[in-house]
Protein backbone atom coordinates (compact mmCIF):
# COMPACT_ATOMS: atom_id res chain seq x y z
CA UNK A 1 0.00 0.00 0.00
CA UNK A 2 2.59 2.30 1.17
CA UNK A 3 5.73 2.80 -1.25
CA UNK A 4 9.17 3.12 -0.15
CA UNK A 5 9.05 6.62 -2.19
CA UNK A 6 6.15 7.83 0.70
CA UNK A 7 8.65 7.22 3.42
CA UNK A 8 11.35 8.71 1.96
CA UNK A 9 9.97 11.98 1.33
CA UNK A 10 8.28 12.37 5.14
CA UNK A 11 11.72 10.88 6.34
CA UNK A 12 13.39 13.74 4.00
CA UNK A 13 11.29 16.17 5.15
CA UNK A 14 11.49 15.20 9.09
CA UNK A 15 15.69 15.56 8.64
CA UNK A 16 14.87 18.60 7.13
CA UNK A 17 12.63 20.33 10.05
CA UNK A 18 15.04 18.60 12.65
CA UNK A 19 18.38 20.20 10.89
CA UNK A 20 16.30 23.86 10.88
CA UNK A 21 15.28 23.09 14.47
CA UNK A 22 18.74 22.29 15.80
CA UNK A 23 20.31 24.87 13.75
CA UNK A 24 17.77 27.79 15.31
CA UNK A 25 18.68 26.22 19.02
CA UNK A 26 22.07 26.44 18.79
CA UNK A 27 24.14 29.21 20.37
CA UNK A 28 23.74 31.77 18.31
CA UNK A 29 26.17 34.89 18.72
CA UNK A 30 24.85 37.21 21.17
CA UNK A 31 24.00 40.75 19.23
CA UNK A 32 26.35 43.15 20.29
CA UNK A 33 25.05 44.92 23.38
CA UNK A 34 23.94 48.93 22.22
CA UNK A 35 25.61 51.47 24.15
CA UNK A 36 23.80 54.12 25.64
CA UNK A 37 25.11 57.52 25.05
CA UNK A 38 26.09 58.79 28.54
CA UNK A 39 23.73 60.82 30.11
CA UNK A 40 24.70 64.81 29.53
CA UNK A 41 24.46 66.60 32.45
CA UNK A 42 23.58 70.19 31.60
CA UNK A 43 23.75 72.70 33.95
CA UNK A 44 21.20 75.65 33.71
CA UNK A 45 22.42 78.53 35.44
CA UNK A 46 19.33 79.90 37.58
CA UNK A 47 18.67 83.43 36.20
CA UNK A 48 19.14 85.92 38.64
CA UNK A 49 16.13 88.00 40.31
CA UNK A 50 14.36 90.64 38.02
CA UNK A 51 14.94 94.57 39.38
CA UNK A 52 11.85 96.15 40.87
CA UNK A 53 11.13 99.57 39.76
CA UNK A 54 11.78 102.34 42.37
CA UNK A 55 8.36 103.04 43.32
CA UNK A 56 7.94 99.07 43.57
CA UNK A 57 10.53 98.36 45.57
CA UNK A 58 8.85 101.28 48.08
CA UNK A 59 5.56 100.02 48.02
CA UNK A 60 6.94 96.38 48.71
CA UNK A 61 9.28 97.54 51.83
CA UNK A 62 6.03 98.26 53.66
CA UNK A 63 4.78 94.74 53.32
CA UNK A 64 6.96 92.54 56.15
CA UNK A 65 5.40 89.42 54.17
CA UNK A 66 6.51 89.85 51.05
CA UNK A 67 10.20 91.20 52.18
CA UNK A 68 11.11 88.10 54.10
CA UNK A 69 9.70 86.13 51.06
CA UNK A 70 11.74 87.71 48.81
CA UNK A 71 15.12 87.50 51.11
CA UNK A 72 14.20 83.50 51.07
CA UNK A 73 13.26 83.19 47.41
CA UNK A 74 16.88 85.15 46.56
CA UNK A 75 18.79 82.97 48.96
CA UNK A 76 17.19 79.54 47.56
CA UNK A 77 18.26 81.05 43.98
CA UNK A 78 21.47 81.29 44.50
CA UNK A 79 22.00 78.15 46.58
CA UNK A 80 23.70 74.54 44.98
CA UNK A 81 23.36 72.56 47.80
CA UNK A 82 20.76 70.06 47.53
CA UNK A 83 19.98 69.98 51.57
CA UNK A 84 20.04 73.48 51.50
CA UNK A 85 17.40 73.88 48.64
CA UNK A 86 15.31 71.51 50.28
CA UNK A 87 15.15 73.44 53.95
CA UNK A 88 14.95 76.34 52.09
CA UNK A 89 11.62 75.33 49.95
CA UNK A 90 9.91 73.98 52.82
CA UNK A 91 10.65 77.57 54.75
CA UNK A 92 9.06 79.31 51.79
CA UNK A 93 5.96 76.99 51.81
CA UNK A 94 5.23 77.99 55.01
CA UNK A 95 6.31 82.00 54.37
CA UNK A 96 4.10 81.57 50.91
CA UNK A 97 1.15 80.81 53.32
CA UNK A 98 1.71 83.68 55.84
CA UNK A 99 1.95 85.89 52.43
CA UNK A 100 -1.63 84.74 50.77
CA UNK A 101 -3.63 85.82 53.51
CA UNK A 102 -1.99 88.07 55.03
CA UNK A 103 -3.08 91.88 53.79
CA UNK A 104 -1.28 93.43 50.77
CA UNK A 105 -0.90 97.10 49.60
CA UNK A 106 -3.63 98.21 47.98
CA UNK A 107 -2.00 98.41 44.64
CA UNK A 108 -0.44 94.88 44.95
CA UNK A 109 -3.62 93.54 46.32
CA UNK A 110 -4.72 92.56 42.06
CA UNK A 111 -5.68 88.97 40.96
CA UNK A 112 -2.72 89.18 38.65
CA UNK A 113 -0.66 89.54 41.84
CA UNK A 114 -2.35 86.92 43.87
CA UNK A 115 -2.11 84.15 41.01
CA UNK A 116 1.48 84.51 40.38
CA UNK A 117 2.18 83.92 44.13
CA UNK A 118 0.36 80.75 43.69
CA UNK A 119 2.20 80.11 41.01
CA UNK A 120 5.62 79.77 42.92
CA UNK A 121 4.19 78.15 45.52
CA UNK A 122 3.29 75.69 42.71
CA UNK A 123 6.83 75.15 42.25
CA UNK A 124 8.27 75.30 45.11
CA UNK A 125 5.85 72.07 45.94
CA UNK A 126 7.41 70.45 43.00
CA UNK A 127 10.64 71.29 44.32
CA UNK A 128 10.23 69.65 47.37
CA UNK A 129 8.55 66.84 45.64
CA UNK A 130 12.10 66.24 43.42
CA UNK A 131 13.60 65.76 46.46
CA UNK A 132 11.10 63.39 47.83
CA UNK A 133 11.33 61.28 44.79
CA UNK A 134 14.92 61.54 44.52
CA UNK A 135 14.79 63.76 41.14
CA UNK A 136 17.15 66.48 39.78
CA UNK A 137 16.19 69.07 41.67
CA UNK A 138 17.58 71.92 39.21
CA UNK A 139 15.22 71.98 36.76
CA UNK A 140 12.37 72.61 39.41
CA UNK A 141 14.47 75.35 41.32
CA UNK A 142 14.94 76.77 37.78
CA UNK A 143 10.88 77.10 37.06
CA UNK A 144 10.38 78.55 40.43
CA UNK A 145 13.15 81.25 39.41
CA UNK A 146 11.32 82.10 36.02
CA UNK A 147 7.93 81.91 38.13
CA UNK A 148 9.61 84.38 40.63
CA UNK A 149 11.08 86.72 37.89
CA UNK A 150 7.55 86.45 36.48
CA UNK A 151 6.13 88.04 39.47
CA UNK A 152 8.79 90.40 40.32
CA UNK A 153 7.73 91.97 36.25
CA UNK A 154 4.21 91.83 36.98
CA UNK A 155 5.00 94.07 40.02
CA UNK A 156 6.78 96.22 37.53
CA UNK A 157 3.72 96.33 35.07
CA UNK A 158 1.70 97.27 37.71
CA UNK A 159 4.21 100.37 38.14
CA UNK A 160 3.96 100.85 34.31
CA UNK A 161 0.16 100.97 34.63
CA UNK A 162 -0.27 103.58 36.97
CA UNK A 163 0.35 106.71 35.05
CA UNK A 164 0.25 109.94 37.09
CA UNK A 165 -3.04 111.86 35.93
CA UNK A 166 -1.59 115.21 36.39
CA UNK A 167 0.72 115.03 33.26
CA UNK A 168 -2.58 114.77 31.57
CA UNK A 169 -3.40 119.08 33.13
CA UNK A 170 -1.01 120.61 31.48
Amino acid sequence: MFSTHFFLRNNAILVVFAVLFLNGCGDAEAPEAIAEPEAQVVEVAIPQPVNLRPRVATMLDGWTEYKDWATRMDELLKTEDGGEVLLLAEELLELSQALETSEFPADADKPSIRSRIRVVRTFLLKLKEDFHYQLNYRDSQLLTAEAYNALREQFNRLDAMNIDPTIFDK
